[in-house]
C-alpha cells in the first residue's frame, strides 16, 4: 500500500512541473508547431507559431488573437480587397483611377463605400 501511495503521489507530483508554455500550448492545440527564433543581435529567444499554410507569428501574438494563420493583418486584408477590385491603396484610403473616386479601406471593405460613386476626386 504504501509502494501505490508513493508511486501515486511520485505521478500527482511530476505533474505540477509538466505544464509548458500556454502559448507554444495553444499553438499545437490550434494545429500549429513552435519554432524557437534568436532575432538579429542574438538577444534572446522568441517562439513562433508556424502554421500549414507556412504563415507564422509570434506565439503570444497567436494567443492573444492579434494574428490569425493567414499571416496577413487586418490592414493587409483591406488593401488585398482593395487592388482586387480595381483600386489601389494610399494610407488608409482605396483609390479608383477608373472613376476618380476614393473610399475609405475600412468602408470599402465593409461595403459601405462604392467604387463608382465613391468620394469624387477632382
Amino acid at each position: 500500500m504504501k509502494k501505490l501511495l508513493l508511486v501515486v503521489g511520485l505521478l500527482l507530483s511530476g505533474s505540477v512541473f509538466a505544464f509548458g508554455n500556454p502559448a507554444s500550448d495553444f499553438c499545437v492545440q490550434h494545429g500549429g508547431h513552435v519554432d524557437i527564433r534568436t532575432p538579429m543581435g542574438g538577444d534572446g529567444e522568441k517562439g513562433y507559431c508556424v502554421f500549414n499554410d507556412g504563415s507564422s507569428c509570434e506565439e503570444y501574438a497567436f494567443m492573444k488573437g492579434q494574428c490569425k494563420p493567414s499571416g496577413k493583418t487586418h490592414k493587409q486584408k483591406l488593401v488585398d480587397h482593395c487592388v482586387k477590385k480595381g483600386g489601389f491603396a494610399t494610407g488608409d484610403v482605396c483609390k479608383f483611377a477608373k472613376w476618380n473616386t476614393t473610399c475609405d479601406l475600412e468602408d470599402f471593405y465593409n461595403h459601405k463605400c462604392n467604387r463608382k460613386k465613391g468620394n469624387r476626386v477632382y
